[in-house]
């Protein structure tokens, strides 16, 4: 997909969707491709954004928590970044990596199905989310209730 914008420099945002739910959001600026791999993509939804781009970077609380069967991550980046978005279960054991890729500044939402990288469902329990964007790194606790 390439977004082209109406006003050169002016912010969209690009929400991902596979069925209702909300897999991916990235803003994009100019003429940037965006490459979506997933076979399970059924909706995009495009927004003008206007010049919303963080001072900081930040890291929300996931919404909702406690949840079940799905999580958003939300996170804002300054500047563009290399960023990853790992879950890792109480005793510190990696489960999934749910980001690992530049992305650009801005706001950005990540969904957790609470499924483990081989896409097995994880049982009822505290997990912790770990986004690093560059050299700065903030860590949060979910509860999964099944």
């Amino acid at each position: 997909i390439t977004v082209q914008p109406e006003t050169v420099g002016k912010p969209y945002e690009l929400k991902i969707f596979a069925g209702t739910q909300l897999v991916d959001t990235q803003n994009v600026t100019d003429n940037r491709a965006v490459l979506i791999a997933n076979p399970d993509i059924t909706k995009l939804q495009l927004r003008v954004v206007g010049d919303q781009i963080p001072e900081a970077f930040t890291v929300a609380q996931n919404y909702p928590n406690p949840f079940n069967p799905v999580t958003e991550i939300r996170y804002a980046l300054p500047n563009a970044a290399d960023v990853q978005v790992v879950v890792y279960n109480a005793l510190g054991q990696q489960i999934k990596t749910l980001v690992s890729t530049k992305q650009e500044a801005g706001n950005h939402t990540v969904v957790w199905d609470a499924t483990d990288a081989n896409g097995a469902a994880v049982s009822s329990g505290l997990y912790f989310y770990r986004v690093k964007a560059g050299a700065k790194i903030a860590v949060r606790k979910m509860l999964l209730m099944r």
